[in-house]
């Protein structure tokens, strides 16, 4: 899995740090190494499952400019970049940190891309 999150991140350089998660098997799959969100995750997929204005990332808020089943697309007002989440069908799901010069819209369709190679992949 690390190869197909190089891959992403070689495409879109402004995706820097990524979580990959089994929702039905409550598994963190992979982490970048500099971004580990274990303590926040289950606050982020609440706030994602009950469309929450707002998220709480390692301390940083973000506001939240669209929630729906598939996508989430959060981002910070002071400028440090965004959340950016994708799910398939409540079982992979993808977040990532977006820098402040980054799409997340972009991003989201980078991310739902490698989701798909992830899924491909046996994951």
């Amino acid at each position: 899995m690390e190869n197909i999150i190089k891959e992403l991140q070689n495409q879109n350089n402004t995706i820097g740090a990524v979580t990959v998660y089994n929702w039905q098997q409550n598994q963190i799959l992979y982490q970048s190494s500099e971004w580990d969100i274990t303590q926040d995750l289950g606050t982020i997929l609440s706030a994602w499952t009950e469309s929450q204005p707002s998220i709480l990332v390692q301390g940083v808020k973000y506001s939240t400019l669209q929630c729906t089943p598939e996508r989430l697309i959060c981002q910070n007002l002071q400028g440090q970049g965004s959340i950016v989440g994708a799910n398939i069908q409540n079982r992979l799901i993808i977040i990532s940190w977006v820098s402040a010069e980054g799409a997340p819209g972009d991003a989201y369709r980078d991310l739902t891309i490698t989701l798909d190679k992830i899924k491909q992949a046996g994951y």
